[in-house]
């Protein structure tokens, strides 16, 4: 029900409902490494085309090549492709 006399400007509004905030995606874990490390997306190879990219470790320096799924998710972040 709607007020019926005057409103005082010091009284809160109830907040816009938002739409929750996408959370950021992670990137998978090395299958190889102990501990979490995370993968880097490699994208310095895309001559074939812009799906033709791969998993790169800092650790132990290998290339994992990414689940279908993962080429979808992680279609256009994280550089090119």
């Amino acid at each position: 029900m709607a007020p019926t006399g005057p409103v005082d400007p010091r009284t809160p509004t109830p907040r816009t409902a938002r739409a929750p905030r996408a959370l950021p995606r992670t990137p998978p874990d090395c299958p190889v490494c102990p501990g979490p490390r995370h993968l880097w997306k490699d994208t310095t190879d895309l001559h074939r085309g812009p799906r033709d990219w791969v998993w790169w470790c800092s650790g132990c320096r290998q290339r994992f090549e990414p689940a279908e799924e993962h080429r979808r998710m992680y279609a256009g972040r994280w550089g090119r492709g």
